[in-house]
């Protein structure tokens, strides 16, 4: 019977007689020996193995009926016109067979004898028939598997008969030969603790080490033995989390379970917050209400040195639902980043990172920076202090090791300047100026600090090894520097266009791609411009699916094969295209821009009614806030993030932010640019902003030339807003408002000055001097000329006729 065999080959349900009927030539994939269908539950567009008969009988049937019109189905009637064959129709089909043959044959029928003969074979388990059935649960499988009774006597016959195989190698004797008096003495002279070694190298074969394994789990859940990090670390230990709640009967870790099943973290972060507890709890020797934010951090530092991982991988989503759930105390930092944050170091601290060695250096040092502290920032002060005492201090001891006090020979003094003025990279230091000017000021305040109290000061006067003619010509050193900025800005101006362009079309890209595969149910295909994409189906995105939770969507691309997180993509090409439109149009520092917040936004009435929508900007580098109206290309930037924000969580959500030159947490705001960091919301960070400008300029480099080696950063945009705003005609001193500088000559360093607009400029000043009303240059040069002969005439010289006058 021809059909029966091709769909006991194929396995198919009676549910999907719809998918199989509605098969079409381009679901076989006949080299893999396989076809696609639509599966029941899910509804997702599935592979399904085939056996190479069903494969074979279709080849006939399509040799015999014909090849379908390319998107029509497979299967078509017989009698009267060609049309697609329906469920129904083959419900006949089978009727008629079963009258013939004097059967009653189902087509579900035909599904189970399917799952009887793969459950019979020895080579498939249970798990992998039902991958093939695709059933969403193994007990659904089971039911369509019907054990013989003859199959049954003869495997409990071959199971009797089979010889008992003793162990070769039992843990508990092994530890019992082992000096010591307790089982962890033992365990420890044998060295599992050193996490070199684990009691399952010592067997062979996988089911001996898998039998090792869960008696050594055992062994930590009973509390039997207490392992190092370094031994749970060395082999893995499936189910321990499971196996000590078991095992600890403790309610309040029985609370931590439920609570983290119910906390809508991600399963990952789920799976990694129980492991953390259970293997801090087991290492430890605690119970949970003993663990405290210390241990934990002492955990994930220890991850971190064993893996070498700049920053900690694990814990982080541990922490949080630890304090979340009240078994850390609300003073505890709020997140495990932030516990790690080393925060403002003291003056000592700062001195220390290179002490000096010369005697009372470090003293002078730090009672210097001490009384410099009252007027400086805390970054500005790190930074003096690093230059006093590694830049400087540290490279003179290192090209004088005798030294003695602050007075140092030319010598010295030319060998120190001699070793820094090359970078460790190998480039020439471009700061030098500056450091000689921070050095001489460090001299001379001495000297200055020394009439006013002799005691404290006098003892480390010394001459100024920077002579005054070395820093005389500060502003030449300054004029270089704008020039280089100047010339970097007309670089970048018509590159700035393309840069725009590119984000803007990224981020369309991505957010209609996201819209076609949100449009499309788990594993369908659908064409986005002109390519095929199909929706990926994992089992996670089945789980998130029927639990109605958010989820980062991806896609295939089926022309190249790329896996596509089409969430992510978008999610940044949004931020990316936002930044841009922001920072060009408003020139905001890097700072400023992220601290943009939901109330940075403030609406101005005028006296005539008309309406101003101004951005407040909290203060930064001149400490003074300010305000700038918006224009409508930045109002509608701003706009769209908190739309975005709006849309997604109802409003603006609170975030942490990190001030990483003062070293400080801030106050949790509504920051604009922010996203979730493990649990938690995050303002994004400086370097978050420079990557992705970075990533944009090297993927515009591969289409465009001019971008090779050509890199936009955060405060090109504002010098480019400002080379904008002036040579559009803007006065500079409301150029200056704008930018939130003090003085008008740093908003002039600012502007580039190109050729052509000078020329530009100049003419139609000269245009306009033509069209003032009075101004004639020819009266203007005879005036000019009879001024001239008077002038003639008191001293003596020749005269003019009077025609001539």
């Amino acid at each position: 019977m021809r059909s029966r065999s091709r769909f006991v080959g194929a396995g198919c349900a009676r549910s999907c007689g719809a998918g199989r009927l509605g098969l079409r030539l381009e679901d076989v994939d006949w080299a893999a020996g396989k076809i696609w269908v639509i599966s029941k539950g899910t509804r997702a567009h599935e592979p399904v193995p085939v056996s190479p008969e069903a494969l074979a009988y279709l080849a006939a049937y399509l040799g015999e009926a014909g090849l379908p019109v390319p998107g029509q189905p497979l299967w078509r009637t017989r009698r009267g016109p060609s049309r697609p064959l329906t469920y129904w129709a083959l419900r006949q089909v089978m009727a008629r067979a079963n009258e013939v043959l004097g059967t009653n044959w189902t087509l579900h029928d035909l599904r189970h004898t399917a799952a009887t003969r793969m459950a019979r074979d020895p080579q498939l388990t249970l798990v992998e028939v039902q991958t093939i059935l695709r059933h969403a649960h193994v007990t659904t499988t089971a039911q369509y598997t019907v054990v013989a009774l003859e199959d049954l006597m003869d495997r409990l016959a071959e199971h009797y008969a089979r010889p008992r195989v003793e162990p070769r190698w039992d843990l508990l004797s092994e530890l019992e030969k082992a000096p010591g008096e307790t089982w962890q003495q033992r365990w420890e002279a044998l060295g599992f603790n050193d996490g070199m070694l684990v009691p399952a190298d010592l067997v062979d074969g996988k089911k001996e080490r898998g039998r090792l394994t869960s008696g050594t789990r055992m062994l930590f859940c009973l509390r039997v033995v207490q392992p190092s990090l370094k031994a749970l670390r060395a082999a893995k230990y499936p189910y321990l989390a499971e196996h000590l709640r078991r095992a600890a009967n403790d309610p309040l870790l029985d609370r931590f379970f439920v609570y983290v099943r119910e906390s809508g973290a991600r399963d990952f972060m789920q799976r990694a917050a129980l492991i953390d507890v259970s293997q801090c709890l087991i290492a430890f020797g605690l119970s949970l209400g003993d663990l405290t934010p210390g241990i934990l951090l002492h955990y994930a530092l220890a991850h971190r040195e064993a893996n070498g991982y700049r920053h900690t991988p694990v814990a982080g989503a541990t922490w949080q639902l630890l304090r979340a759930m009240g078994v850390f105390p609300p003073s505890a930092p709020h997140s495990l980043k932030a516990a790690l944050r080393q925060g403002q170091l003291t003056i000592e601290q700062l001195v220390d990172r290179d002490r000096p060695t010369t005697p009372g250096v470090r003293e002078v040092f730090i009672e210097y920076l001490r009384r410099r502290a009252v007027g400086l920032d805390y970054n500005t002060l790190s930074q003096l202090a690093h230059l006093l005492t590694q830049l400087f201090w540290s490279n003179v001891e290192k090209v004088n090791p005798g030294q003695v006090g602050l007075h140092l020979s030319e010598e010295t003094y030319q060998q120190w300047k001699q070793s820094i003025s090359l970078l460790p990279s190998g480039g020439r230091r471009l700061n030098m100026l500056n450091v000689l000017l921070r050095i001489r000021s460090f001299y001379l305040d001495l000297q200055s600090w020394a009439y006013d109290d002799p005691a404290l000061w006098g003892q480390w006067v010394a001459p100024c090894p920077v002579r005054e003619a070395e820093v005389r010509r500060t502003h030449v050193a300054r004029r270089r520097i704008n020039e280089r900025m100047a010339d970097r800005t007309r670089i970048r101006q018509p590159l700035l266009p393309l840069l725009v362009d590119h984000v803007a079309n990224q981020w369309l890209h991505y957010r209609d791609l996201l819209a076609a595969t949100q449009a499309v149910g788990l594993g369908e295909h659908f064409t986005y411009a002109g390519a095929q994409w199909q929706r990926t189906a994992s089992e996670n995105d089945r789980r998130y699916v029927q639990r109605g939770e958010a989820y980062r969507l991806r896609a295939v691309n089926r022309h190249t094969g790329e896996l596509v997180n089409v969430s992510l993509e978008e999610e940044g090409a949004f931020f990316d295209w936002a930044m841009v439109e922001i920072m060009r149009h408003a020139g905001l520092r890097i700072e400023e821009l992220l601290e943009l917040t939901h109330l940075s936004v403030r609406n101005y009435q005028r006296t005539n009614g008309e309406v101003i929508a101004l951005l407040v900007i909290a203060p930064s580098k001149a400490d003074r806030e300010r305000v700038i109206p918006m224009s409508a290309e930045l109002f509608h930037a701003i706009a769209q993030v908190i739309k975005r924000h709006r849309t997604q969580h109802g409003t603006v959500p609170l975030a942490h932010s990190y001030d990483p030159y003062e070293l400080v947490w801030k106050a949790s705001l509504p920051y604009l640019f922010q996203r979730i960091n493990g649990l938690h919301r995050s303002a994004m960070t400086p370097t978050t902003i420079r990557r992705r400008l970075q990533w944009c300029c090297a993927e515009l480099a591969k289409t465009h030339p001019e971008f090779e080696g050509v890199s936009f950063a955060p405060h090109d945009f504002r010098r480019l807003f400002a080379t904008e705003l002036v040579n559009s005609g803007l006065p500079i001193h409301i150029g200056a408002a704008l930018l939130g500088h003090l003085s008008i000559e740093t908003t002039r360093g600012y502007v580039a000055v190109f050729d052509d607009t000078v020329v530009l400029h100049y003419q139609q000043f000269l245009e306009r001097r033509r069209e003032l009303e009075g101004i004639d240059l020819t009266l203007t040069f005879l005036r000019s000329k009879r001024t001239q002969t008077r002038r003639a005439v008191s001293l003596g010289m020749p005269t003019l006729p009077d025609k001539v006058r």
